[in-house]
């Protein structure tokens, strides 16, 4: 690896993917403005505090880390949330990728449906 890639890595890294306290969840994620029609910041965790939060919107520590978290209490952890585009803090917040998600499952089944009835097991004859 030459020297341009390594400063390119250590720039991408500072600036994406800081996890100060390493609960899963980026500083940048737990810095975000969650609820922009509400004034302020309204974000529950804590850059500087690996358990900052609990599920089912308990402020306060309970022994889990952040991203392992469900604080909307809608069974999907916090991390997970954010990576999919979702809002960890309101339960019925949605993204596009579940729906392609259901989509391409419906797909699939229709297509295991389909090949199945025409797979037949043949004996050999001997």
């Amino acid at each position: 690896m030459g020297h341009f890639e390594v400063d390119y890595i250590a720039v991408w890294h500072s600036s994406t993917i800081d996890d100060t306290d390493n609960d899963g969840l980026t500083d940048e994620q737990e810095t975000m403005d969650l609820d922009p029609e509400e004034p302020g910041i309204q974000n529950p965790f804590d850059p500087d505090d690996p358990d900052s939060t609990g599920d089912d919107a308990a402020e306060g520590p309970d022994g889990m880390a952040d991203g392992l978290n469900d604080w909307d209490g809608d069974g999907m952890s916090n991390a997970d949330e954010f990576s999919w585009g979702y809002n960890p803090i309101d339960p019925l917040s949605s993204g596009i990728l579940p729906a392609v998600g259901l989509a391409g499952l419906a797909a699939l089944c229709g297509l295991c449906l389909l090949g199945g009835s025409r797979m037949v097991r043949r004996r050999r004859k001997e």
